[in-house]
């Protein structure tokens, strides 16, 4: 079966991903969601922001890396740099199941509220999504590459909450 990958890429999760579906049997082609784009354009796509000339060129690039191809099922991953054109063309060169999981809440992302509902499947970690938009959960991945574990360590006082947010120190608190 052959299954089509989207997602951008991130600390080296894609990869672990494909491997893993590789492992399960699945012939498998990554496709990053910000394909052919500058550092700025990402960086664009990142913040919400998409110019016309941006959502082109990604569909222009898409188009060109897939235009031979025809899947099995597509597994699209927090798809931040698709628009529904693309989504539909890329939904064209499926033939069974297209997947959505969202590692993000979509408070994050808006402009995936709209596209969600092109996939057989949607899936999300926040449960709060799951519950507004009828999406079913399914919580973050682990990976054992990041793993680290020191017995010497007694007595743990610090930890660290890990996000992007401005508001993290307002929720620590």
């Amino acid at each position: 079966m052959k299954l089509l990958i989207t997602c951008p890429k991130f600390f080296g999760y894609e990869l672990l991903i494909k491997k893993e579906a590789e492992r399960l049997g699945y012939k498998t082609t990554f496709l990053d969601d910000r394909l052919g784009l500058n550092f700025f354009e990402q960086a664009l796509i990142r913040k919400n922001i998409f110019t016309r000339e941006i959502k082109l060129k990604l569909y222009r690039n898409v188009k060109k890396r897939l235009s031979d191809e025809i899947f099995d099922y597509w597994l699209c991953i927090n798809p931040e740099g698709f628009d529904i054109k693309i989504i539909k063309y890329i939904s064209s060169k499926v033939n069974y199941k297209k997947i959505v999981y969202c590692w993000d809440s979509l408070a994050n992302k808006p402009n995936q509220i709209s596209i969600i509902n092109l996939f057989d499947k949607r899936y999300s970690f926040d449960i709060l999504d799951c519950k507004k938009h009828n999406l079913i959960h399914l919580p973050l991945y682990y990976s054992k590459n990041y793993y680290y574990r020191d017995n010497k360590i007694k007595n743990k006082k610090i930890y660290t909450i890990g996000s992007v947010h401005s508001d993290r120190i307002k929720i620590i608190n």
